[in-house]
């Protein structure tokens, strides 16, 4: 359901499976997608959500660095705008898929004829695609 806390589970050692959640703060994104961003170099994990949410959220995304010892989503940001938009279309079911060069091509959960996207984690930079077939 929406408003529920997420969170991370920490081992309290590699010798057995105990240990505990970590809650985080809530994380409302019904519907919103997500992908696991690694890196050889820090930050070495960060997850990116895109989309789902209330109409103000389906139009954002959030990162949040895994590689810390306390992880906190960062505030959330305005999905990319194709020129002549005046707000970020909102993405419902999205499909952000990790590529082979760590960037996540972001396709769907709109109306057809909507761009698509990669977004880039090392310059947290946006390239617009080919629009959605209708």
């Amino acid at each position: 359901p929406s408003n529920e806390p997420s969170g991370y589970w920490e081992f309290d050692n590699a010798d057995n499976l105990k240990g505990a959640w970590t809650n985080l703060e809530p994380n409302d994104r019904t519907k919103g997608m997500s992908v696991l961003l690694l890196s050889p170099t820090y930050p070495f994990a960060q997850v990116m959500i895109v989309g789902g949410g209330n109409l103000d959220k389906s139009r954002t995304f959030q990162i949040i660095n895994l590689s810390n010892l306390s992880p906190v989503w960062q505030p959330a940001m305005s999905l990319p705008m194709a020129p002549g938009q005046t707000q970020p279309t909102s993405r419902v079911n999205v499909n952000p898929v990790l590529l082979p060069d760590g960037t996540v091509f972001v396709s769907g959960g709109a109306s057809a004829g909507e761009p698509c996207w990669v977004f880039n984690p090392v310059t947290n930079g946006w390239s617009q695609m080919d629009d959605a077939a209708r």
